[in-house]
């Protein structure tokens, strides 16, 4: 074999080893997929919950109630803390768990006194620690901007009085919301960082209720940092 014949042959080789090996470049260097999980820190306020009035009552002699004073009870509106750790499902579900700290006063309002005593308004302060599964759809993209609804149910545990009154109770919510991810960098060590604001009715049941145990229903708006990874 004549040099030339040599050298022919050793660069069709090289030429074939190169093309061989393209595809299995391409395949290494391809980009990752998005973000599979979320978690996000968000801090909100929470509406006013009615627990309606009652009278104090004694019987008269002759059988009739005389009416001592009158009460109207509510759970006054609250500052709300919660971490939420979501996982994708599918392209537009998301699944996940929360956790949640709110903190309100129980106010009580006497008034009607029979003996014209001044109305005073009496408060308890009250703290609630929840847990919470919820599911995320994905109604609409655009861009970096995404619009979901949101609906959930958990447990709840109350306390009042210092920690003298505990009531556990059921919870659940549901409402819509926004994202808005202002870093989207795939090869970032925390690929995704955005905003998260949502708006629900948050539902409760039993827990401390004043005497009424039936569902109550109270309007949460809530914002924070949600992080893409």
């Amino acid at each position: 074999m004549t040099p030339r014949t040599t050298s022919r042959v050793l660069t069709s080789a090289a030429a074939a080893l190169l093309a061989c090996g393209a595809p299995a470049t391409a395949q290494t260097t391809a980009p990752a997929g998005p973000p599979r999980s979320e978690l996000a820190v968000a801090t909100g306020l929470v509406g006013p919950v009615s627990y309606g009035s009652r009278n104090a009552e004694i019987i008269r002699p002759s059988g009739a109630p005389l009416v001592l004073f009158q009460t109207e009870n509510r759970l006054a509106a609250g500052v709300l803390l919660e971490l939420h750790l979501g996982r994708q499902v599918t392209d537009r579900v998301l699944v996940e768990a929360s956790g949640a700290w709110q903190r309100a006063d129980f106010e009580t309002r006497v008034s009607d006194d029979f003996e014209d005593a001044e109305a005073a308004t009496l408060t308890a302060g009250s703290s609630r620690f929840a847990v919470e599964g919820a599911v995320l759809w994905t109604l609409a993209r655009r861009g970096p901007l995404s619009v979901f609804a949101r609906g959930g149910a958990g447990w709840m545990r109350e306390l009042a009085g210092g920690g003298a009154i505990v009531e556990d109770g059921a919870i659940g919510s549901v409402g819509a919301g926004v994202k808005y991810w202002w870093r989207d960098n795939p090869g970032g060590r925390v690929p995704r960082i955005g905003l998260r604001v949502e708006g629900r009715a948050s539902l409760r049941s039993a827990a401390i209720t004043l005497g009424d145990r039936s569902w109550r229903v109270a309007p949460v708006v809530a914002g924070g940092v949600v992080f893409g990874f």
